[in-house]
């Protein structure tokens, strides 16, 4: 019997201790500063002129044996490189060399940076001496003052 009436003293416990709400005290608080949103990234874009444009520019003019306007397309380096007159000589000196009758282009792909750019393009030369002349070629271009410019080589007339 002692053994029963120690079981429902023990059960009886149990249940009264359930039953009792317990508050909890914190040990320490934590206070938090409100959070502040962090400022948008400024992020600044440039608009790039299309490359592309001033090499079918350039094209065009030299189709045209407009050698001028091809000259005034270079870049400042470029025209540093080459005078006027020995930038025309030379697209005059290729065109008579290879007894060209003509000659066209097909623009293949165009790649811009910020600064610079590229032009990939096919040429064929037209010759009465040898027949036709297919190369692929890349225009390589800086940006000046905010437009592009060509840098002049020789292997934009023939690589």
């Amino acid at each position: 019997m002692k053994s029963r009436f120690l079981f429902l003293v023990v059960l009886a416990t149990i249940l009264i201790g359930c039953n009792q709400s317990t508050s909890l005290t914190p040990i320490s608080t934590v206070t938090t500063a409100p959070t502040t949103a962090l400022p948008e990234p400024q992020v600044e874009t440039t608009n790039v002129p299309d490359p592309e444009m001033i090499a079918k520019t350039y094209l065009d003019h030299w189709i045209a044996e407009e050698y001028p306007q091809m000259y005034a397309l270079l870049t400042k380096v470029s025209q540093d490189a080459i005078s006027e007159a020995d930038f025309t000589t030379r697209y005059q000196s290729v065109a008579n060399e290879a007894a060209l009758s003509s000659w066209e282009y097909d623009v293949l792909s165009s790649l811009k940076n910020p600064e610079s750019g590229q032009v990939g393009y096919r040429v064929l030369l037209h010759s009465l001496l040898v027949g036709d002349i297919e190369r692929d070629t890349v225009m390589n271009l800086s940006l000046e003052n905010g437009e592009w410019r060509i840098q002049w080589d020789d292997s934009l007339i023939l690589p």
